[in-house]
């Protein structure tokens, strides 16, 4: 399904930031219309059936709880326990989740797309909410002030190396100029605007100076790879790829569990001590906490490629905070899920002291 996607990974260069920024819609694109189909079967025949084997799965449970009820009633002297309100409340909204015989699983099938969609825009509105705004915040402003100097500097340093008047050191100069303004573009103050000239302008001298040069001295160089840029590339293509994989695992958990879902409905009218369907809805809640958690950790891999410094120790900083991000987005999604709902996957015992 995501052989698509294969293929524009494989294709990526990290030529320039747009090419990272293009190549991550692209990307996204393909993911969101692949996710598409596994979303169609909640209106599909299919679903359908799954919802008509949960609504006999739980026909057969309410059964067994009648007659346990009615057994329970001949030997006391009460007809009706207050304490048994909550699960008749329980059970009776999870039997209109599962719909009439004419409409079985379409009200289940609108509130798992809505939540979809809800936690969609909310895991974006936090990522943009967790951004340190410049423009308001003058430490910020002068951290980013000084990551984009401190990249223009080393672009120019590797530029400078390039042989005069080839191609390689023109396409050099331009892409750290597309990297000052896609760094310095969603700001809009004075300030930005200003260091914004001063470092395109220094940049651009770098060609007139070399064509003057080489006018001068008819000097010719032959192009040289850097061995660091080849490896700093790399290392930005294994972040990049780690983090698309991550959140393809979590984008398609959660209509894969919809799927399934009436089915954890049905069995929750089956005597248990924690009723299934609290196990998914805890799932489907720990999945967008730890979405919402990574793509705090993504922001900041962006800043790293965007505007700091390609070194080997800048990378391997971003390395690990991917490799640290995943444990810990998991970790630290499911105790916010336990701790507010108490679902979440310590709603499975087995699964609970595996992680704990």
């Amino acid at each position: 399904m995501f052989s698509l996607d294969a293929i524009l990974i494989a294709g990526i260069n990290f030529d320039s930031p747009q090419d990272i920024i293009n190549n991550t819609k692209e990307i996204s694109a393909e993911i969101d219309k692949a996710l598409s189909v596994l979303w169609g079967f909640l209106g599909s025949k299919l679903f359908i059936e799954i919802s008509n084997v949960a609504a006999i799965i739980a026909a057969l449970g309410v059964g067994f709880w009648a007659i346990k009820w009615i057994k329970e009633v001949a030997k006391s002297d009460e007809f009706f326990y207050p304490d048994k309100i909550p699960q008749m409340a329980f059970g009776l909204m999870l039997a209109v989740l599962l719909g009439a015989p004419t409409e079985r699983g379409k009200l289940l099938t609108d509130v798992l797309i809505s939540y979809d969609r809800f936690t969609t825009n909310l895991s974006n509105i936090v990522l943009v909410a967790a951004r340190p705004n410049p423009e308001k915040d003058p430490v910020a402003s002068a951290q980013v002030s000084q990551a984009v100097r401190d990249r223009a500097a080393q672009d120019a340093k590797k530029c400078e190396k390039l042989g005069l008047l080839t191609q390689a050191r023109f396409d050099c100069v331009d892409e750290a100029i597309e990297r000052v303004s896609t760094s310095l573009e969603p700001y809009k103050e004075e300030w930005a605007s200003k260091l914004h000239r001063e470092l395109t302008s220094a940049l651009g001298l770098l060609n007139d100076r070399a064509i003057g040069e080489a006018a001068k001295e008819n000097i010719k160089r032959d192009f040289t790879l850097f061995a660091g840029d080849a490896l700093n590339k790399v290392l930005i293509f294994v972040m990049f790829g780690l983090t698309v994989a991550f959140l393809v695992l979590l984008r398609v958990a959660k209509p894969l569990i919809s799927i399934v879902f009436p089915l954890y409905i049905g069995l929750s009218y089956v005597p248990s001590s924690k009723p299934p369907v609290l196990w998914a809805i805890g799932m489907l809640i720990d999945i967008v906490l730890i979405e919402i958690i990574f793509k705090i950790f993504l922001s900041m891999i962006a800043q790293l490629a965007l505007t700091l410094p390609l070194q080997i120790d800048t990378l391997t900083l971003g390395l690990l905070i991917v490799f640290g991000g995943i444990p810990f987005s998991i970790i630290l999604g499911r105790r916010l899920s336990d701790g507010l709902t108490g679902a979440g996957v310590s709603a499975f015992p087995g699964l609970s002291r595996r992680f704990r």
